[in-house]
């Protein structure tokens, strides 16, 4: 689902419980789901995100999948992404930037099994 910007009557269909603003310690237990980091690049390798890495918030806002993670990205104008991920079995903060907001990588749902 691509949900255009100004379209703010589809938040409550894109985030069905409406946008939650999170930290990093809003997150105790393994991520249920998010967005997965599928492959790497010189844009990754900068902001230390490898094959794997699960993406949950982005500006503070938590993601639970790609569309969601793309309204986040694409609603604010800075360059940079404060990311909250989930790699080598903690959570932390990443400060990103990559060119226009995008890392130039497959980032396809995640959903532990």
């Amino acid at each position: 689902m691509n949900v255009p910007l100004s379209s703010s009557e589809h938040i409550p269909s894109l985030f069905p419980g409406g946008i939650k603003r999170v930290t990093v310690s809003s997150f105790n237990l393994p991520p249920a789901d998010g967005v997965l980091i599928s492959e790497e690049n010189a844009e990754t390798a900068k902001a230390n995100l490898s094959k794997g890495t699960v993406i949950v918030a982005l500006d503070g806002i938590q993601v639970h999948n790609f569309d969601q993670f793309t309204y986040a990205r694409d609603s604010v104008t800075t360059q940079g992404l404060d990311l909250i991920v989930w790699q080598d079995n903690q959570y932390h903060e990443v400060k990103a930037k990559p060119p226009g907001r995008r890392f130039g990588v497959h980032m396809p749902d995640y959903k532990r099994n």
